[in-house]
Protein backbone atom coordinates (compact mmCIF):
# COMPACT_ATOMS: atom_id res chain seq x y z
CA UNK A 1 0.00 0.00 0.00
CA UNK A 2 2.70 2.24 1.00
CA UNK A 3 4.44 1.52 -2.42
CA UNK A 4 1.09 2.67 -4.21
CA UNK A 5 0.97 5.65 -2.02
CA UNK A 6 4.27 6.32 -3.40
CA UNK A 7 3.55 5.66 -6.94
CA UNK A 8 0.38 7.93 -7.33
CA UNK A 9 2.40 10.73 -5.87
CA UNK A 10 4.73 10.57 -8.37
CA UNK A 11 2.28 10.25 -11.19
CA UNK A 12 0.58 13.04 -10.14
CA UNK A 13 3.62 14.98 -10.00
CA UNK A 14 4.15 14.76 -13.39
CA UNK A 15 1.02 16.50 -14.29
CA UNK A 16 2.18 19.17 -12.62
CA UNK A 17 3.40 21.20 -15.24
CA UNK A 18 0.29 20.84 -16.91
CA UNK A 19 -1.63 22.37 -14.13
CA UNK A 20 -1.09 26.00 -15.38
CA UNK A 21 -2.83 25.59 -18.83
CA UNK A 22 -6.19 24.44 -16.75
CA UNK A 23 -8.61 25.71 -14.69
CA UNK A 24 -8.98 23.54 -11.57
CA UNK A 25 -11.97 21.26 -12.10
CA UNK A 26 -10.29 21.09 -15.67
CA UNK A 27 -7.54 19.92 -14.26
CA UNK A 28 -9.02 17.24 -12.22
CA UNK A 29 -10.75 15.99 -15.66
CA UNK A 30 -7.53 16.15 -17.32
CA UNK A 31 -5.69 14.07 -14.53
CA UNK A 32 -8.57 11.48 -14.25
CA UNK A 33 -8.92 11.30 -17.67
CA UNK A 34 -5.05 10.57 -18.67
CA UNK A 35 -5.00 7.94 -16.25
CA UNK A 36 -7.95 5.67 -17.30
CA UNK A 37 -5.88 5.93 -20.95
CA UNK A 38 -3.03 4.56 -19.36
CA UNK A 39 -4.54 2.04 -17.24
CA UNK A 40 -6.46 0.99 -20.45
CA UNK A 41 -4.56 -1.55 -22.51
CA UNK A 42 -6.76 -1.77 -24.91
CA UNK A 43 -8.95 0.59 -27.08
CA UNK A 44 -8.68 4.05 -25.57
CA UNK A 45 -11.90 5.31 -25.44
CA UNK A 46 -13.81 7.74 -23.11
CA UNK A 47 -15.78 4.41 -21.67
CA UNK A 48 -12.92 2.05 -21.07
CA UNK A 49 -10.44 5.25 -19.47
CA UNK A 50 -13.59 5.55 -16.45
CA UNK A 51 -14.34 1.94 -16.72
CA UNK A 52 -10.69 1.11 -15.68
CA UNK A 53 -10.51 3.87 -13.12
CA UNK A 54 -13.90 2.89 -11.20
CA UNK A 55 -15.50 5.98 -12.03
CA UNK A 56 -18.73 5.04 -14.38
CA UNK A 57 -20.16 7.85 -12.35
CA UNK A 58 -18.07 10.14 -13.54
CA UNK A 59 -18.34 9.43 -17.34
CA UNK A 60 -20.72 12.28 -18.03
CA UNK A 61 -18.13 14.87 -16.54
CA UNK A 62 -15.53 13.50 -18.38
CA UNK A 63 -17.71 14.05 -21.69
CA UNK A 64 -18.64 17.22 -21.10
CA UNK A 65 -14.94 18.09 -20.27
CA UNK A 66 -13.91 16.51 -23.54
CA UNK A 67 -16.36 18.11 -25.32
CA UNK A 68 -16.96 21.79 -24.45
CA UNK A 69 -13.58 21.90 -21.67
CA UNK A 70 -11.81 25.05 -22.63
CA UNK A 71 -7.54 25.21 -22.11
CA UNK A 72 -4.85 26.59 -23.44
CA UNK A 73 -3.26 24.48 -26.09
CA UNK A 74 0.12 26.20 -26.33
CA UNK A 75 0.89 25.72 -22.98
CA UNK A 76 0.07 22.00 -23.10
CA UNK A 77 2.34 21.69 -26.02
CA UNK A 78 4.94 23.51 -24.46
CA UNK A 79 4.93 21.05 -21.03
CA UNK A 80 4.52 17.91 -23.37
CA UNK A 81 8.39 19.35 -24.90
CA UNK A 82 9.49 20.15 -21.97
CA UNK A 83 8.84 16.67 -20.59
CA UNK A 84 10.26 14.35 -23.30
CA UNK A 85 13.38 16.69 -23.14
CA UNK A 86 13.85 16.29 -19.48
CA UNK A 87 13.00 12.44 -19.71
CA UNK A 88 15.37 12.30 -22.62
CA UNK A 89 17.87 14.79 -22.29
CA UNK A 90 20.38 13.28 -25.13
CA UNK A 91 21.19 14.76 -28.69
CA UNK A 92 22.16 13.63 -31.96
CA UNK A 93 25.30 15.93 -32.60
CA UNK A 94 23.35 18.52 -31.08
CA UNK A 95 20.17 18.23 -32.54
CA UNK A 96 16.39 17.30 -31.23
CA UNK A 97 15.34 15.12 -33.77
CA UNK A 98 11.65 16.11 -34.01
CA UNK A 99 10.00 14.11 -36.89
CA UNK A 100 6.44 15.22 -38.59
CA UNK A 101 3.72 13.24 -40.46
CA UNK A 102 0.03 12.81 -40.72
CA UNK A 103 -1.94 10.00 -39.74
CA UNK A 104 -5.87 9.16 -39.87
CA UNK A 105 -8.17 8.33 -36.78
CA UNK A 106 -11.14 6.77 -38.21
CA UNK A 107 -14.55 8.29 -37.03
CA UNK A 108 -18.02 6.54 -37.95
CA UNK A 109 -20.37 9.30 -37.62
CA UNK A 110 -20.70 12.28 -40.20
CA UNK A 111 -21.81 14.57 -37.63
CA UNK A 112 -18.49 14.64 -35.69
CA UNK A 113 -17.01 17.60 -36.40
CA UNK A 114 -13.84 18.05 -38.52
CA UNK A 115 -13.76 14.61 -40.01
CA UNK A 116 -13.29 14.17 -43.98
CA UNK A 117 -13.70 11.12 -45.75
CA UNK A 118 -10.39 9.34 -47.33
CA UNK A 119 -10.16 5.81 -49.90
CA UNK A 120 -8.78 3.61 -48.01
CA UNK A 121 -6.15 1.73 -50.25
CA UNK A 122 -5.60 -1.12 -47.74
CA UNK A 123 -9.40 -2.25 -47.56
CA UNK A 124 -8.29 -5.50 -49.83
CA UNK A 125 -11.27 -7.04 -48.15
CA UNK A 126 -14.14 -7.12 -49.96
CA UNK A 127 -16.47 -6.78 -46.35
CA UNK A 128 -14.49 -3.40 -45.34
CA UNK A 129 -15.22 -0.19 -47.01
CA UNK A 130 -13.78 1.60 -49.63
CA UNK A 131 -13.89 5.11 -48.54
CA UNK A 132 -13.82 5.72 -44.68
CA UNK A 133 -14.31 8.85 -42.28
CA UNK A 134 -11.83 10.04 -40.25
CA UNK A 135 -9.46 12.80 -38.72
CA UNK A 136 -6.54 13.85 -40.09
CA UNK A 137 -3.97 14.75 -37.77
CA UNK A 138 -0.17 16.34 -38.64
CA UNK A 139 1.83 15.11 -35.94
CA UNK A 140 4.88 16.02 -34.33
CA UNK A 141 7.00 13.82 -31.89
CA UNK A 142 10.58 13.46 -30.51
CA UNK A 143 12.53 10.48 -31.88
CA UNK A 144 14.22 9.18 -28.47
CA UNK A 145 17.43 6.66 -28.67
CA UNK A 146 16.66 3.21 -27.82
CA UNK A 147 16.54 -0.34 -30.09
CA UNK A 148 14.97 0.89 -32.26
CA UNK A 149 14.70 4.70 -32.12
CA UNK A 150 11.18 5.07 -30.85
CA UNK A 151 8.68 8.61 -31.61
CA UNK A 152 6.95 10.81 -28.88
CA UNK A 153 4.76 12.46 -30.03
CA UNK A 154 4.06 16.09 -28.20
CA UNK A 155 1.68 18.03 -30.67
CA UNK A 156 -0.49 18.22 -33.65
CA UNK A 157 -3.14 19.86 -35.95
CA UNK A 158 -6.31 18.79 -37.32
CA UNK A 159 -6.42 18.79 -40.83
CA UNK A 160 -9.84 19.44 -42.87
CA UNK A 161 -10.27 19.80 -46.67
CA UNK A 162 -10.75 23.50 -48.08
CA UNK A 163 -14.15 22.79 -48.99
CA UNK A 164 -15.36 20.73 -45.69
CA UNK A 165 -13.78 23.71 -43.12
CA UNK A 166 -16.67 24.19 -40.64
CA UNK A 167 -18.24 27.51 -41.09
CA UNK A 168 -15.83 30.52 -39.20
CA UNK A 169 -12.69 27.86 -39.44
CA UNK A 170 -10.01 28.99 -41.30
CA UNK A 171 -8.34 26.84 -44.15
CA UNK A 172 -4.68 25.55 -43.22
CA UNK A 173 -2.71 23.20 -45.57
CA UNK A 174 -1.10 20.55 -44.24
CA UNK A 175 2.56 21.69 -45.21
CA UNK A 176 1.52 25.39 -43.33
CA UNK A 177 0.71 22.82 -39.99
CA UNK A 178 4.09 21.34 -40.27
CA UNK A 179 6.49 23.91 -40.25
CA UNK A 180 3.93 25.74 -37.46
CA UNK A 181 5.27 22.72 -35.09
CA UNK A 182 8.34 22.74 -35.97
CA UNK A 183 8.99 26.77 -35.09
CA UNK A 184 6.69 26.64 -31.87
CA UNK A 185 8.84 23.73 -31.23
CA UNK A 186 12.17 25.41 -31.43
CA UNK A 187 10.70 28.17 -29.52
CA UNK A 188 9.69 26.00 -26.80
CA UNK A 189 12.93 24.24 -26.57
CA UNK A 190 15.57 26.76 -27.33
CA UNK A 191 17.60 24.11 -29.29
CA UNK A 192 18.66 23.60 -33.36
CA UNK A 193 15.98 20.78 -34.42
CA UNK A 194 16.15 18.24 -37.09
CA UNK A 195 13.51 17.75 -38.82
CA UNK A 196 12.77 14.72 -40.31
CA UNK A 197 9.51 14.36 -42.92
CA UNK A 198 9.01 12.21 -45.61
CA UNK A 199 8.10 13.31 -49.18
CA UNK A 200 4.73 14.95 -49.10
CA UNK A 201 6.20 17.33 -46.82
CA UNK A 202 9.42 18.13 -49.29
CA UNK A 203 7.83 21.04 -50.77
CA UNK A 204 8.48 24.56 -51.44
CA UNK A 205 5.97 24.98 -48.85
CA UNK A 206 7.54 23.84 -46.02
CA UNK A 207 11.52 24.13 -46.93
CA UNK A 208 11.36 27.73 -48.17
CA UNK A 209 10.06 29.14 -44.55
CA UNK A 210 12.35 27.01 -42.84
CA UNK A 211 14.68 28.63 -44.83
CA UNK A 212 13.72 32.13 -44.65
CA UNK A 213 12.89 32.09 -40.61
CA UNK A 214 14.63 34.00 -38.13
CA UNK A 215 16.50 31.25 -35.94
CA UNK A 216 14.44 32.32 -32.70
CA UNK A 217 14.95 29.58 -30.39
CA UNK A 218 17.27 27.64 -32.42
CA UNK A 219 17.81 26.83 -36.16
CA UNK A 220 16.04 23.99 -37.87
CA UNK A 221 17.57 21.91 -40.42
CA UNK A 222 15.97 18.81 -41.86
CA UNK A 223 16.13 15.87 -44.19
CA UNK A 224 13.82 14.51 -46.08
CA UNK A 225 13.00 11.46 -48.75
CA UNK A 226 12.27 13.19 -52.14
CA UNK A 227 9.56 11.20 -54.62
CA UNK A 228 11.27 8.86 -57.12
CA UNK A 229 9.66 10.55 -59.56
CA UNK A 230 10.58 13.77 -58.52
CA UNK A 231 11.13 16.66 -61.42
CA UNK A 232 14.63 17.84 -60.90
CA UNK A 233 16.28 20.52 -62.54
CA UNK A 234 20.01 22.14 -62.29
CA UNK A 235 20.33 25.96 -61.94
CA UNK A 236 19.90 28.37 -64.61
CA UNK A 237 23.14 29.65 -65.83
CA UNK A 238 23.78 33.28 -65.40
CA UNK A 239 21.22 35.79 -67.64
CA UNK A 240 23.91 37.54 -70.16
CA UNK A 241 23.42 41.38 -69.76
CA UNK A 242 21.09 43.21 -71.92
CA UNK A 243 19.41 40.08 -73.51
CA UNK A 244 15.50 40.57 -73.09
CA UNK A 245 12.65 38.50 -71.71
CA UNK A 246 12.26 37.39 -68.16
CA UNK A 247 14.78 35.22 -66.37
CA UNK A 248 14.91 31.80 -66.39
CA UNK A 249 13.60 29.95 -63.37
CA UNK A 250 14.74 26.54 -64.31
CA UNK A 251 17.73 24.93 -65.98
CA UNK A 252 18.26 21.49 -67.70
CA UNK A 253 16.08 18.62 -67.29
CA UNK A 254 17.79 16.22 -64.65
CA UNK A 255 17.07 12.82 -64.35
CA UNK A 256 14.49 11.54 -61.82
CA UNK A 257 15.71 9.81 -58.58
CA UNK A 258 14.39 6.21 -59.74
CA UNK A 259 16.79 6.57 -63.14
CA UNK A 260 19.78 6.09 -61.53
CA UNK A 261 21.26 4.98 -64.79
CA UNK A 262 21.14 8.69 -66.02
CA UNK A 263 22.69 9.48 -62.71
CA UNK A 264 25.59 7.31 -62.85
CA UNK A 265 26.03 8.76 -66.80
CA UNK A 266 26.14 12.23 -66.27
CA UNK A 267 29.78 14.02 -66.45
Amino acid sequence: MEDDSRLWRLWQGCFERFRSAFTEPGFRRFVEYLTGLVLDPEEHTLTQAVTGLGRERDWAACERFLERGCWQTSRVEAAAWRAVAETFPETWHGYRVIAVDDTKVHRSSRNVWGTCTFHEYTARCPNRAETVRAHNWVVAGCLVPGRPWQCLPAASRLYFREGQVPRGERFVRKTAHAVDLLEKTAGTLRSDLLGVFDGAYAMSTVVQPLLDREPVGGRIDFVSRIRANARLYEIPPPRQPGRPGRPRKWGSRLPAPQDIEGWWARP
